[in-house]
């Protein structure tokens, strides 16, 4: 199942086209997607199992998506979780706005330094395999976990550098920290989308293709198979500290760069297009604010 939003109502991505799900079910189904990854999940699949009427789709090139998760509950960012980074028992989990959401086609906006606390800023895109929750869960175990997972995003990650990293070098003390969560939760550093992919529609979940060019120059191409620590043992992870909310958004971590140089500061104009194998692709062009 492919599960959009388009005017910020829920809707089914069949093909070319896309299906409003309330009308598309009678009315049983409500048109807010937050609701849907609750208590309507099951009954959702099995309507997008049994087809719908393909006379009351719109057309996709006629439509605008905007983020198929709009408002969830909570968003992690996990931290360095490809090579080569090494594995470590407890992988870095940071929190993310759940306000820095964004459609898969939106502008990303990029902060007036002179309104930041530190007077600077160094934006960069971070591609990255998003995974959405759909049910209360506590305490999983990697083996079970994905039967809490509604399905996988397409993600960026947007970071700002300076206050991710904090105004002093390494090693901080407590007044010169990192502001890790604040740099990564600046209004639309979230792009997800363009849909929400349920884990059936995909030949081997474990292993997506994932590119990111700035401005057709392609400066990521990795696969998720490389990940230190899987989906299911995110998911896992996170189940231990608190329940799992329907609609919650785990970022997965982002791989490095192809020639492993650092990925270049976002500028106004910049187009970030960011692709994982079966997903989709997402377009994203900065402006300043």
């Amino acid at each position: 199942m492919r599960l959009a939003t388009v005017d910020g109502r829920a809707a089914l991505l069949g093909g070319a086209q896309v299906f409003d799900v309330e009308h598309a079910s009678g009315g049983r189904l409500p048109s807010d997607p937050m609701e849907l990854l609750g208590e309507h999940w099951d009954v959702l699949l099995e309507l997008a199992a049994g087809g719908v009427n393909r006379n009351n789709g719109r057309a996709l090139a006629d439509v605008r998506l905007g983020p198929p998760v709009p408002r969830p509950p909570a968003v992690f960012s996990v931290i360095a979780n490809f090579p080569p980074a090494e594995r470590n028992e407890f992988p870095m989990v940071v929190g993310k706005s759940p306000t820095s959401v964004s459609g898969p086609f939106d502008d990303i906006v990029l902060p007036n330094p002179n309104r930041l606390p530190l007077g600077r800023a160094f934006v960069i895109a971070e591609p990255e395999l998003g995974v959405v929750t759909r049910g209360s869960a506590r305490h999983l175990s990697p083996a079970s976990a994905l039967d809490a997972v509604a399905g996988f995003v397409v993600a960026q990650d947007v970071t700002e550098r300076v206050h991710e990293f904090g105004g002093a070098p390494s090693p901080w003390e407590w007044q010169h920290l990192p502001a890790k969560t604040l740099g990564k939760s600046i209004d639309t550093f979230c792009p997800i989308g363009p849909v929400l992919l349920t884990l059936d529609e995909l030949v081997d979940p474990s292993a997506l293709r994932t590119r990111c060019w700035i401005d057709d120059v392609l400066r990521v191409d990795a696969n998720t198979r490389d990940m230190l620590a899987s989906v299911s043992e995110l998911v896992a992870l996170l189940s231990s500290f608190m329940t799992l909310l329907p609609g919650m958004l785990c970022l997965c971590g982002s791989p490095g760069t192809l020639d492993g140089t650092p990925m270049p500061a976002l500028a106004p104009g910049d187009q970030v297009r960011t692709e994982i194998e079966g997903i989709g692709t997402m377009v994203n062009r900065c402006r300043p604010e």
